[in-house]
């Protein structure tokens, strides 16, 4: 203990705090809120860059490996959260609300995703432009995962669409229709789309860089999305 708190180890006392912060990152709930998840995240992400700064001034081979390692983990520790958080809201975008169910839908705060991906890029950026060779094996997932995220937003993009479509075959004003068909149909779709998320193991895609895995997933959401909005169109003109 007395080596951790030495006025003479600075790097070694920043190691231990982040070392802390990233067990404390470990257990954060899915349903915890966006401050709280900004916050740890945040705070990591300045141990990095207080830990970057000293290795830059004093290389050390053994603390870069263990940088490189940590900063490894604390990616996917993110990406994981990114990933779970939408499946999440995809989990409560598609349920049917009239099927009895062993598992309650979790409450999520979508807003996790936009307050945490701006650092999530940053923690990136430290990665591929300081700690990582471009001849690694980490460079190279570092920048798969890059790209993921960039199709990451074109899912969010879409299931903000089909939400809206999902929010007009909920509406009360559908309650005394007579032929059900399209809301049925388009309830098949949403649990196709729900299926897809699980299949494809969703919430560890972006984690591993899996780009072809987050490409179909936002091709089939795409037509999914498409289908579902012909099917309220043909409601709202009905």
């Amino acid at each position: 203990m007395k080596k951790y708190v030495s006025p003479n180890n600075t790097t070694t006392r920043i190691r231990l705090w982040l070392e802390l912060s990233l067990y404390e990152l470990k257990f954060i709930k899915v349903e915890d809120s966006a401050k709280l998840t900004t916050d740890r995240i945040s705070r990591i992400h300045a141990i990095f860059q207080t830990l970057t700064l000293l290795l830059a001034e004093k290389e050390s081979i053994s603390t870069k490996e263990w940088l490189q390692k940590a900063l490894f983990y604390t990616i996917e520790l993110i990406a994981r959260i990114l990933g779970t958080n939408l499946k999440e809201c995809v989990a409560e975008l598609t349920a049917d609300l009239f099927e009895e169910s062993d598992n309650p839908l979790l409450s999520v705060d979508p807003f996790v995703r936009a307050e945490i991906k701006p650092i999530f890029i940053k923690f990136l950026q430290i990665g591929i432009e300081d700690l990582y060779s471009q001849k690694s094996e980490e460079f190279g997932v570092l920048e798969n995962i890059k790209q993921c995220l960039k199709i990451f937003d074109y899912i969010e993009e879409e299931l903000e669409k089909m939400s809206k479509e999902v929010s007009y075959l909920r509406s009360p004003i559908h309650d005394m229709l007579v032929d059900r068909t399209p809301i049925n149909d388009a309830f098949k779709i949403l649990k196709n789309v729900w299926n897809m998320f699980q299949e494809t193991y969703f919430e560890s895609a972006l984690e591993s860089g899996n780009i072809e895995t987050m490409k179909s997933v936002c091709l089939q959401l795409s037509s999914e999305q498409e289908r579902i909005k012909a099917l309220t169109d043909v409601l709202k003109h009905a």
